[in-house]
């Protein structure tokens, strides 16, 4: 083996023993290099993956919206944002994506780190959703004494001002 592809062999191993997905994507949104933590995360070996494209794993993504963000991170260079995957079997997960446009052999590329997200972003909603349940607040009937204590929110959902 000649050096540049021993070069390119340890190159495409460093990749693939990332702690992220890697995948390159060209203009057209068609995925043209997955490493194994991408493929082994989205459910398709190499030789599917790259029959694939970006509306394939993201499915909110359009022609339109494709071209924007191609732009975007062709203009800035690098974006950083938090979308949503469908792996093979249908399922979706949350990732976080890093996005930097690159160029080589002068064709233009975008390459996309990913970090899955779905369990520190269900437990972020987990704990919204508690805190705007606890939100809600509550009231005690004294049967006693016919008094009614609630709390300050309660007062407000009921339009009640405070006495």
């Amino acid at each position: 083996m000649d050096n540049y592809n021993d070069e390119l062999q340890i190159k495409g191993w460093l990749i693939d023993q990332l702690p992220y997905e890697v995948v390159w994507i060209d203009s057209n949104s068609k995925i043209i290099y997955a490493n194994a933590k991408f493929c082994n995360a989205i459910g398709y070996n190499r030789k599917e993956i790259t029959k694939l494209s970006v509306p394939d794993i993201n499915t909110t993504v359009t022609a339109e919206s494709w071209k924007n963000h191609w732009e975007e991170v062709a203009e800035k260079g690098v974006v950083n944002f938090k979308t949503t995957h469908k792996n093979k079997a249908g399922k979706f997960y949350d990732v976080e994506v890093f996005a930097q446009h690159f160029s080589y052999n002068g064709k233009n590329f975008i390459s996309g780190i990913v970090n899955e997200i779905t369990e520190s972003s269900f437990y972020k909603k987990l704990i919204d959703n508690t805190q705007a349940i606890a939100n809600v607040g509550g009231w005690e009937l004294n049967l006693q004494d016919g008094s009614l204590m609630a709390t300050a929110e309660t007062l407000k959902i009921f339009k009640i001002e405070d006495q």
